[in-house]
């Protein structure tokens, strides 16, 4: 079409490198449309001052013909611009946020550093992905040959589809029943089975409980009496224990065996008696032990106290010479206190005197000023003297009262050490009394805890040998018993638990019963529901159709017939699935040189522009849903056995106030001309007393934003103000505007400082909008084209004669596109019957792939009733929608079949004519509508059939008469065609007598045996008659013994 393609590399390099000056103007073509640039280009002719930040994408999608995207390509820019003609602004910073879809790092602030006057800088990005973005315009074309026919093939297998659907799901579900029904059956009566023989064992276990009962009855009878003997003897026993032994134990160990309570009084008697002279030595370590503790624990007090009585006698020494040094001190300070006053006194008396005799004010001024000097210096070694008195004054009182409280703590150390000394003195003589009586105690109770645990042997001895053995003796047997109990009631237990476990594996069993009933219901009612599920679903996708779901639009199949004009309809939709309006639409739609007279309709369309091979259509702008249709009419006629494009499409629009992509400008900030100043007064009525107050400025051009002021004392201890205008959004300052504070008081001898810190910046506007252009690759339209063919085996056949008959049928795809399926039918004419078995046609391709499961044959009417004419009707591809089975290009198609012609008459004159219906479908999602085309052979080249009307007739005569001799005889036989057609190999057989011989014949002859008794056969050939003509066969013959020959035996049979 001559138009230039530049690539974005191309566009980018040509323009001013990114951050330096305004971009340049580019004007191009690429492909159908100029590009649109989306760019804010320089803006200097405004008369307010103000910064731009323009966000502009530019989105390039290209699509495959089947809706594919092939191709993305998005690119974007920020672009400032500083449209002030004087203002310079520096310390620009971009602040933005954007994802992982973006070249840009996300969330970063780019430093873009001082603009001067009327210039800009550019940020560029790309846009790596389009699978998250959003295009709000949908574009997708139809077209229609209108001078092709069209076919819902689909709806006509539905019905015989769903027909067969209700008979397969009949016969399912009674199959399923009787399935579920057989396979539950065995299973519950497995499981009765089962609960037969849990009976059997339950009646096992019954029986063994009552007899384990009865045993355990008996053994509990013994173990009563074993248990009443016992008591009775521990009843005894208790009895002697409690007169005997209770006054040497206590509770517990009365309680305790006799065996442990004998074996604890020898142990404890073993102990007494080593215990004594033990505690003899044991004393008289205490004693010693118990001196030591006392003087360890008295002896460091004292020793301490004694220490800190020392010092304290040495502090009070020190203390008493620092009073006197003190005290000295004073009186010399005061002497000197006296001497300075007087001092004063005398220069105050001399100041007097110098100043009585002058009259003049200045001089005396000047006079009192030395004075006053000298009197000041004077005062100030008086005030320091004093001063230096009060502090000997408080460092003497310190010193005397700190010998009092010296004094005070001696006292209290002395009585402290003679407390601790009487007070070991009498521990001392406690102790040891102490221990003395203790030690004869014990010994005391040593010696008659030996006597008492002598008696406690003694009587436990006896209860040993009376009592103990005969209860362990009945215990031992109680004991047995016991064992036995327990090995019955173990049994019983066992057989107990066997019996419940029994009864628990019935009655789960007779569940497992109704669980089984329940689940063949409830199978038997899901299979049901789950066949009745599969067939609604089938129906539906009978009713719905068949569709490959891609997940994406295909686009329909479009075809064109060879060397015929075709009409064509092209409808070119376009909506807008946003919810903003789209403005400034331009479609422009491809042409190849074949197609003419053009036409278009819309009612959508504000301007069209017509170029070579392209039409150009505007639309203004698209409502949010809308959608708008571009209809196109125009011709072609194919010369060519080729494809041919159906024409590019492309479409631009611009997306005004958004762009695609998820980036964020979040801010941008940058400085220019201000001034802030602190305005410090003094008051005029206090003094040292200061209003102050903070100034801000906006000296340029710019609209600027304060954002928030802090000041501080310059220590930054005290805060004076703290604003924040962020919560308001900001405080805005015009060119040449001025803020002033709020007024604050600060009391100081000096001008006082601050510190303060203000954020402001310059304010900006933003401008966003996206160019997105379309682009979808061509279809093709393909064409459609056959070629027919039909030959019968015979060219002739005879009348009223039955003949077989081959016909033979090529269909071959010329076209460009496979077929999906064709139709051929045959007409056999009245007198002629079909095929009575169709396994007599033989059917097949070119390509030897095998469709015997794709082809249909049907005869119509079905039967062989010559007197009618049938239709012979093959399919291909057609009773299975989904089929992929095609005829491909070049391929073609064999049908051979035998019919017989019955009584062909020579009068009619028989046709046999073929139509042919070939389908291609129309959607390549859905396969249930299809462009078809009838076709027929032409008349001139159909096959020819003639009838032969050919009879023969023949005579054939025989005459006898005398030969050449006169023993000789001449038989003539005469032969005439009376017919309309050469006879052919024409045998005649004549008889003669086995008393004849031949003499000679005018024709090749044969002597064959006979079977008349006496003769023979003479066999002729004649090879062929024409019609109309006469042949003569001439024989001579005579005797062959000489006598004479009877007309009898001349009359011979003559065979023919």
């Amino acid at each position: 079409m001559g138009f230039k393609k530049i690539t974005n590399e191309e566009l980018v390099s040509s323009q001013a490198p990114a951050f330096l000056g305004a971009p340049l103007e580019h004007v191009e073509e690429i492909d159908l449309l100029k590009e649109r640039r989306s760019d804010v280009e320089k803006q200097f002719g405004f008369t307010k001052s103000e910064v731009f930040v323009s966000n502009s994408e530019n989105l390039k999608y290209e699509y495959s013909k089947n809706g594919t995207l092939i191709n993305f390509i998005g690119t974007g820019s920020i672009n400032i611009l500083n449209n002030s003609k004087k203002d310079r602004i520096w310390d620009v910073k971009l602040e933005y946020s954007s994802d992982d879809n973006l070249s840009l790092e996300k969330d970063k602030i780019i430093n873009l550093g001082n603009f001067e006057p009327e210039t800009n800088k550019k940020v560029n990005y790309q846009i790596k992905d389009s699978e998250d973005l959003v295009n709000p315009i949908k574009v997708f074309e139809k077209i229609k040959v209108m001078n092709i026919q069209t076919d819902d093939l689909g709806a006509k297998l539905k019905q015989k589809k769903l027909k067969k659907i209700e008979e397969e799901i009949q016969e399912k579900r009674k199959i399923t029943k009787k399935k579920i029904k057989m396979s539950y059956g065995h299973k519950i009566s497995s499981v009765e089975d089962k609960i037969n023989l849990k009976n059997n064992e339950l009646d096992e276990a019954l029986d063994k409980i009552s007899k384990f009962s009865e045993e355990n009855k008996k053994l509990l009878n013994q173990a009563g009496l074993l248990k009443k003997e016992i008591d009775s003897l521990i009843e005894d026993k208790e009895k002697y224990k409690e007169k005997n032994i209770s006054k040497y134990l206590n509770k517990k160990q009365f309680k305790e065996d006799t065996e442990t309570q004998l074996e604890n009084a020898k142990e404890k008697l073993e102990q007494i008696t080593e215990r004594i002279p033990e505690v003899k030595t044991e004393y008289s370590e205490k004693k010693a032990e118990t001196i030591e503790n006392i003087l360890n624990h008295y002896d460091p007090k004292i020793k301490n106290l004694r220490k800190e009585l020392e010092n304290c006698k040495e502090n009070y020494e020190k203390a008493e010479k620092k009073e006197e040094e003190w005290e000295v001190k004073q009186d010399k300070l005061k002497t000197e206190l006296k001497e300075k006053k007087k001092e004063i006194k005398n220069l105050e008396k001399e100041k007097k005197k110098a100043t009585k005799d002058i009259e003049d004010e200045a001089k005396i001024n000047v006079v009192e000023k030395e004075f006053d000097v000298k009197i000041n210096e004077k005062r100030s070694q008086y005030e320091e003297i004093e001063k230096k008195l009060e502090e000997a004054e408080i460092k003497a009182d310190e010193e005397s009262e700190r010998q009092k409280n010296l004094e005070d703590k001696i006292d209290d150390l002395e009585d402290n050490i003679e407390d601790l000394e009487d007070k070991k003195k009498d521990e001392l003589e406690t102790q040891n009394k102490k221990i003395s009586n203790s030690k004869q105690d014990t010994i005391e109770s040593l010696e008659e805890k030996l006597q008492d645990t002598n008696n406690l042997i003694k009587h436990l001895e006896k209860i040993k040998d009376t009592y103990d053995a005969r209860i362990t003796k009945l215990r031992t047997q109680l004991k047995d018993n016991q064992e036995d109990l327990k090995n019955i009631n173990k049994k019983i237990d066992e057989w107990q638990e066997k019996k419940e476990n029994i009864e628990t594996e019935i009655n789960s069993l007779r569940a497992k019963i109704v669980e089984l009933n329940e689940e063949k219901d409830n199978r038997l009612n899901k299979k049901l529901e789950e066949i009745s599920q599969k067939e609604k679903e089938r129906k539906e996708k009978i009713l719905e159709g068949y569709h490959d779901i891609t997940g994406e639009y295909v686009r329909d199949n479009y075809y064109l017939l060879f060397n015929q004009e075709n009409r064509l309809k092209y409808s070119i939709f376009i909506e807008n699935t946003s919810e903003d309006l789209v403005e400034d639409l331009r479609i422009a739609k491809q042409f190849s040189d074949e197609f003419r007279d053009f036409k278009y309709d819309s009612s959508s369309v504000s301007d069209v522009e017509i170029q070579k091979g392209t039409l150009i259509f505007s639309i203004n702008s698209l409502e949010p849903g809308k959608k708008a249709e571009i209809i196109v009419y125009t011709s072609i006629s194919p010369k060519n056995r080729q494809m041919i494009g159906t024409g590019n499409i492309q479409l631009s629009y611009i997306y005004k106030n958004q762009i695609m992509s998820n980036l964020e400008i979040d801010q941008l900030r940058g400085y220019s001309h201000a001034l802030h100043a602190m305005q410090i007064r003094e008051k005029e009525t206090e003094p040292n007393k200061w209003k102050c107050s903070l100034i801000f400025k906006n000296n340029s051009e710019i609209d600027m934003e304060l954002k928030s002021i802090l000041v501080l004392d310059k220590d930054k201890e005290t805060k004076y103000l703290d604003i924040d205008f962020n919560s308001n959004g900001g405080k805005l300052l015009a060119p040449q505007e001025k803020f002033i504070s709020e007024e604050w008081e600060v009391a100081d001898e000096n001008e006082p400082k601050f510190f303060r810190k203000l954020e402001y910046s310059i304010t900006h506007s933003v401008k966003k909008n996206a160019v997105i252009d379309l682009r979808l690759q061509e279809s093709v339209f393909e064409i459609i084209d056959i070629q027919l063919d039909k030959k019968l085996s015979e060219s002739e056949i005879k009348s009223f004669e039955e003949a077989e008959i081959q016909s033979k049928i090529t269909v071959k795809n010329i076209g460009t596109t496979p077929m999906k399926g064709i139709m051929v039918k045959d007409i056999i004419p009245a007198d002629f019957a079909p095929p009575d078995d169709l396994t007599q046609f033989q059917i097949s391709t070119s390509s030897g792939r095998d469709i015997s499961e794709h082809v249909s044959v049907e005869v119509v009417p079905d039967n062989q009733d010559y007197s009618i004419p049938h239709d012979v009707k093959i399919s291909l591809n057609l009773d299975n929608i989904k089929s992929r089975v095609l005829i491909d290009v070049d391929e073609f198609l064999k049908i051979s079949y035998p019919f017989k012609a019955i009584k062909p008459n020579h009068k009619k004159t028989y046709q046999f004519p073929l139509e042919v219906t070939h389908y291609y479908p129309q959607e390549k999602q859905s396969p249930e509508n299809f462009y078809y085309l009838n076709e027929s052979l032409e008349k001139e080249r159909l096959p020819n059939l003639d009838i032969a009307h050919k009879r023969r007739d023949l005579l054939i005569g025989k005459e006898i008469f005398p030969g050449r001799d006169v023993d000789e005889f001449a038989i003539s036989i005469i032969i005439n065609n009376n017919s309309n057609i050469e006879v052919n190999d024409i045998d005649i057989n004549d008889t003669i007598s086995k008393s004849f011989e031949i003499v000679s014949a005018n024709t090749k002859y044969e002597i064959l045996d006979s079977e008349i008794e006496g003769t023979d056969m003479i066999s002729f050939t004649v090879e062929s008659i024409l019609p109309y003509q006469e042949r003569e066969i001439r024989y001579y013959v005579k005797s062959k013994d000489g006598e004479v020959m009877d007309q009898e035996k001349l009359e011979s049979y003559l065979l023919s």
